[in-house]
């Protein structure tokens, strides 16, 4: 009997070992990205309750949030595309950065120094947002439209391509099969 309790007491920390890494492998699959930042005021002081929006220029859709008491900010789960940022506090002039770009799982710091000011005022900044990901440590490669046209694809199997990106495994779903003593994969072109 105390075997068996011990046999139960092992598969229920099997299980949830195994729960707990699922969790993780899906956790990394994202679809959105992340713009974040600090708002300061001439003296590097930070702004609190500043309102920064960040618009979407492909659908000019808007998200809102306000700077926290240590002047940061997040914007989570934002579709990719290229985004117009805005921020506003009391006392200080409006500044804008003009298209950011956002990848997916990518998360992009944009940090704003805000002017004193009216409302009315508006400064525009024209530089990019820089290329790096100042964030995170983490590499993403961005499989663009050159890249598929002139990458050679075995049997131009499109859903090859995913393989480029870190942290894709590939999976067969049908079973080999042997044809003439040369393995085929059914449907998929590739030999």
């Amino acid at each position: 009997m105390l075997n068996f309790a011990k046999h139960i007491t092992i598969s229920r920390i099997l299980v949830l070992f195994l729960l707990v890494g699922a969790g993780r492998a899906l956790h990394s699959q994202v679809s959105t990205g992340t713009l974040s930042g600090r708002v300061a005021d001439p003296t590097g002081a930070v702004v609190v309750g500043a309102e920064v929006i960040a618009t979407n220029l492909d659908t000019n859709i808007s998200t809102s949030v306000k700077s926290n008491e240590s002047g940061l900010f997040t914007i989570p789960n934002l579709p990719a595309g290229n985004y117009d940022m805005a921020v506003t506090a009391a006392g200080f002039g409006k500044e804008v950065v003009a298209s950011v770009p956002l990848n997916v799982g990518e998360q992009q710091a944009v940090n704003f120094s805000l002017k004193v000011g009216t409302a009315t005022e508006k400064i525009s900044v024209t530089t990019a947002a820089p290329a790096v990901d100042l964030i995170s440590a983490v590499t993403m490669p961005v499989v663009d439209q050159k890249t598929i046209v002139e990458l050679p694809l075995n049997g131009r199997d499109w859903a090859s391509l995913a393989n480029l990106q870190p942290g894709v495994s590939a999976v067969r779903t049908q079973s080999v099969v042997s044809v003439s003593n040369q393995r085929a994969n059914r449907g998929v072109g590739i030999n």
